[in-house]
């Protein structure tokens, strides 16, 4: 089968408990249906420990860890390394643990790897690349994957769209910004032949800025990261123009080249996942969206500040990715926003990108 990653995939690790924002800690650990069962099956006081915080799911789902009143996982200690390995050995962590910060997707004889810049150590592979990633693919015989339901012709047209789209990033003569509203078209066009398209067909009319729009609150969200709040709270008191991103992308020229790779990263992982709902023009939605938050927040800090370096980039992508990407809640509210709110609609998106605002 052949497996697809990324570049600088091969260039991470982890730094275990020198990282300052542990992964264990903040969200839900989900654990897999095979050391759900090994689990109970432990003795002692760790088997006591597990047993106290093991939530189980629907059958053949696995359960989740309980977490501790400071959202931590009950068996993270206090120099952030794990007792469940400490005492039984890297083997006997769940898959969420293991993979973390990979993402692992199978499409027929096709996975596909990538890292999750909601990792602080991910993000910093991301900031700091000189050159837009690459897809790089190795041909791997021993592993079999199960059959899958896709639709195959769905998934051919999704790589040829994903490709174009890629290829459209790495011109260098245009601004990112100009790439990326071609993109959306791009994205439409295929979704308009599925026959499945949503997008609110006008821009966005209000009186606020539509930017700041994208961080106003919503009942139930979760904040899983608290810098994520303070992110929100200077949105009201910053009045960002195009001209300042502009302003900062000379002073700082990484900024830039950042924030393509990152855009880079959402259209890698989410145009393909389109292969289940043939959503194109939300996923291509993402990418954009996380593009113009980012780059609005590193603005923001600029100004603030009068300084922004790589890690302070990383750190943006960092909390904006644990915000979007690991809370269901979050997630699905957001998705179902590209669909429905002119706040997101493709005309407002591209308005914005061009500095219509």
């Amino acid at each position: 089968m052949k497996i697809l990653q990324p570049d600088y995939y091969k260039d991470f690790k982890c730094i275990a408990s020198a990282c300052e924002d542990t992964c264990c800690a903040g969200w839900e650990v989900d654990v897999d249906d095979e050391k759900y069962h090994f689990y109970k099956t432990v003795k002692g006081a760790l088997g006591k420990r597990l047993k106290e915080v093991m939530v189980p799911k629907k059958k053949g789902e696995g359960c989740s860890f309980e977490l501790s009143e400071d959202k931590r996982c009950p068996f993270l200690d206090k120099e952030n390394l794990c007792d469940i390995i400490k005492e039984l050995g890297e083997e006997a962590i769940c898959e969420t643990c293991t993979d973390y910060p990979r993402f692992i997707r199978d499409y027929g004889q096709t996975r596909e790897i990538g890292l999750v810049p909601s990792c602080f150590t991910a993000a910093q592979l991301m900031v700091n690349k000189k050159k837009l990633s690459v897809i790089v693919s190795k041909q791997d015989d021993d592993l079999r994957l199960e059959l899958n339901d896709i639709d195959a012709e769905l998934f051919f047209e999704l790589k040829d769209l994903r490709s174009r789209i890629f290829m459209c990033l790495a011109d260098k003569k245009r601004p990112v910004e100009d790439k990326l509203s071609d993109i959306l078209d791009i994205a439409q066009e295929y979704e308009d032949d599925c026959g499945k398209s949503k997008d609110p067909t006008s821009a966005y009319r209000g009186h606020k800025d539509p930017v700041k729009m994208f961080f106003k609150p919503f009942d139930g969200m979760e904040t899983v990261n608290p810098k994520w709040d303070d992110y929100v709270d200077d949105t009201h008191e910053f009045e960002i123009t195009d001209d300042d991103y502009r302003e900062v992308c000379k002073k700082i020229p990484q900024l830039s080249r950042a924030l393509e790779e990152l855009a880079f990263y959402y259209f890698y992982r989410y145009i393909m996942e389109a292969v289940y709902d043939a959503k194109i023009l939300t996923a291509a939605k993402t990418a954009v969206v996380a593009f113009i938050c980012c780059r609005h927040i590193c603005t923001m800090e600029f100004i603030k500040n009068g300084k922004l370096s790589c890690d302070d980039i990383a750190e943006i992508f960092h909390v904006y990715s644990r915000h979007l990407e690991h809370s269901e809640v979050n997630w699905n509210r957001f998705f179902d926003e590209y669909e429905t709110n002119t706040i997101y609609s493709k005309k407002t998106l591209k308005k914005i990108l061009k500095g219509q605002y």
